[in-house]
């Protein structure tokens, strides 16, 4: 129990005196209390509300019974009425009564005012959010955490306790809102999602502008929703994140696209921390992954403990890790659970797993940047440690797409993919925009090639995906489909992308293809349309976004400190700053820069035709441009 926990729990227990409860009655319910705390710390939430329920229904006027049903209910994202219980509690304990869990109730309250909620077909699962396009996530959410409780639930022997509660959250104002957490370590860190209070609580993909891993950000917290359940929450936060980190994509396995392993970034990350000798420490990793200081840090970690459950696992199989978690959730320490599992102790395990990793064949990419300058991050840093000649073929490509000559720039991304060679850490991106631009002059099969390879180094990237399901369209509708599921996984919200599913499924249903429930997949990628409409990103965006021909032009040159990537009206454009000539429509635009090292910054702007105007901005904290110097 926490220190404010326990100041509350003497409060309450001098105030039932106060109120004339028998000396009896009153060490029977604060015994209840305590052991009804005692099961929410443990993630014990099914014992602890029924504690609270039965409390309630015989003392339902006691403070103290109010309070915790009130915070038992908080648990369970009945926010409302849990502000009501607890305000109701706080008044009677008087004005010197103080606990912060009142403020994050209150500001959990004020979120959730207006939300709406959907439910599972199979009652498994509980969304809330607010009303609009976030509805969208609902159908795939609820396919994520099902396969996620089967899949980790067989791997970990333990079933979660259902329904699984999910709360989308508009922006990581709100997630620090909802968690207690500084913001400041959330946008330092990258946070995105944090499992806590019986809740997974995950940021909007909106609010990204490009999309995250949502989906597989779902199911890496309720992993360690399942494995606090299982442990009793005894489990430290490097074990916690390692399974979690290894297991958040065991839902998909046996999907055609799906491919285990770090992806090429991490792997490349860990390789040049490995040799370098710069790996994160485990005990920097408490208390969180949140606190460590700038999303590079926090993606080093995570692939560092991802190779823990690896090395355990060839070491003892999944037999060995339930055995661990087995000994943890008895009460013994990780390195006594360790010791009993796997023949490891807290001096021998940190030795052999680096013996281990050492021996591990990881390809470590050329142009990356050391993890202590990477705050001064940006595109261009993708060029570093690799030829002069790349950086300018770069960007004479774009100059040529922004001036909509794709052939001509198609050459220049080439020659800038070729001086690159296959393992600069820019060959993805340079890839992706080679691939787009043959697609725009019809070169299908040069496309489809180039943005397979992008892929293969870029996974996570929204443009590839969707550029190579247009291509796949017409000849491999079902592959075309797996890869712009792949993409709304990533950004659900981004037209292009739903579009694309909808054609894909129309042609499958017409085909007679029996894999999928067609029909009830185009139900549900017309409602995302709908939506995606309703909220002004839809049908018309792309249009809009598409640079105007030179006729009756407008014009704009962006600039930016650090470079960022340009979208226009909801639309990736392909290009980074700077950006010397693009032609828009007459009209009225929004411009957004988004840099690496902070978040995006919107610019609305109006233009006549013919006219030109330039935008030049600053980006980020000058300490996060200039790494911290």
């Amino acid at each position: 129990m926490s220190g404010a926990h326990r100041a509350t729990a003497w409060l309450l227990a001098g105030w039932m005196l106060f109120s004339g409860v028998s000396a009896a009655p009153l060490e029977e319910i604060q015994a209840r209390l305590s052991e009804a705390e005692t099961l929410l710390a443990q993630w014990q939430f099914e014992p602890a509300r029924r504690i609270a329920e039965r409390l309630f229904a015989e003392h339902p006027d006691l403070p103290a019974v109010q309070w915790l049903a009130g915070w038992v209910k908080f648990h369970y994202s009945e926010h409302a009425a849990a502000l009501d219980l607890m305000e109701r509690a706080a008044a009677a304990f008087g004005p010197d009564f103080s606990d912060p869990r009142l403020e994050l109730v209150r500001a959990s309250a004020r979120l959730s005012r207006g939300w709406i909620s959907q439910r599972s077909p199979d009652g498994r699962v509980m969304v809330w959010h607010a009303p609009g396009v976030d509805e969208v996530l609902a159908p795939e959410l609820f396919d994520c955490v099902r396969r996620t409780l089967e899949v980790v639930g067989a791997d970990l022997g333990h079933q979660a306790s259902t329904p699984v509660l999910v709360e989308i959250l508009p922006d990581r104002q709100a997630l620090a809102d909802a968690t207690g957490l500084p913001l400041s370590d959330i946008e330092g860190s990258g946070t995105i999602a944090v499992s806590k209070y019986n809740r997974l609580l995950i940021t909007s993909p909106r609010s990204t502008l490009t999309g995250y891993s949502w989906a597989d950000t779902v199911s890496h917290e309720l992993v360690h929703r399942i494995v606090s359940e299982r442990t009793f929450n005894r489990t430290p936060i490097w074990l916690h994140e390692a399974l979690a980190r290894f297991q958040d994509t065991r839902w998909r396995a046996g999907e055609p696209l799906y491919r285990a392993g770090l992806s090429p970034a991490d792997e490349s990350a860990l390789a040049a921390a490995l040799r370098q000798e710069q790996l994160i420490p485990f005990e920097r990793m408490h208390p969180s992954m949140a606190f460590l200081p700038t999303p590079e840090a926090a993606r080093l970690a995570f692939a560092e403990v991802y190779t823990v459950t690896q090395f355990l696992l060839e070491r003892g199989g999944y037999p060995g890790l339930r055995r661990l978690l087995d000994e943890i959730g008895r009460g013994r320490s990780d390195w006594e659970g360790m010791q009993a599992a796997f023949g490891l102790d807290a001096q021998s395990f940190p030795r052999a797993w680096l013996e281990w990793l050492r021996r591990q064949k990881f390809v470590e990419r050329s142009g990356e940047v050391a993890l202590e300058t990477a705050r001064s991050s940006g595109p261009e840093r993708r060029f570093e440690g690799g030829p002069l000649l790349v950086r300018d073929f770069f960007h004479l490509g774009q100059l040529l797409d922004a001036r909509q000559r794709p052939r001509a720039a198609a050459v220049e991304y080439r020659k800038a993919a070729d001086q690159a060679g296959p393992r600069h850490a820019a060959a993805g991106m340079l890839l992706e925009k080679l691939g787009r631009a043959l697609a725009r002059i019809e070169r299908a099969d040069e496309a489809q090639r180039a943005l397979e390879h992008s892929l293969e180094r870029e996974p996570l990237s929204v443009e590839a995906r969707r550029t190579l399901g247009e291509i796949l369209l017409p000849r491999e509708p079902y592959l075309a489909w797996l890869h712009l599921r792949e993409a709304a996984r990533i950004n659900p919200l981004h037209p292009g992308v739903a579009r694309g599913l909808l054609r894909a499924s129309e042609a499958l249903a017409q085909n007679d293809d029996r894999r999928m429930d067609w029909n009830e997949l185009r139900l549900r990628y017309r409602r995302a349309l709908a939506l995606l409409a309703r909220a002004g990103i839809g049908e018309g965006d792309a249009e809009r976004a598409t640079p105007a021909p030179a006729q009756a032009s407008a014009f704009l040159r962006i600039n930016s400190v650090p470079w960022a990537e340009v979208w226009l009206d909801f639309r990736d454009t392909g290009l980074t700053t700077p950006v010397l000539e693009l032609a828009v429509a007459p009209g009225r635009h929004v411009v957004t820069l988004v840099p690496e090292c902070g978040p995006p910054e919107v610019v609305m702007v109006s233009l006549s035709a013919g006219e030109r105007a330039v935008i030049a901005r600053e980006l980020c904290r000058a300490e996060e441009r200039d790494g911290g110097e």
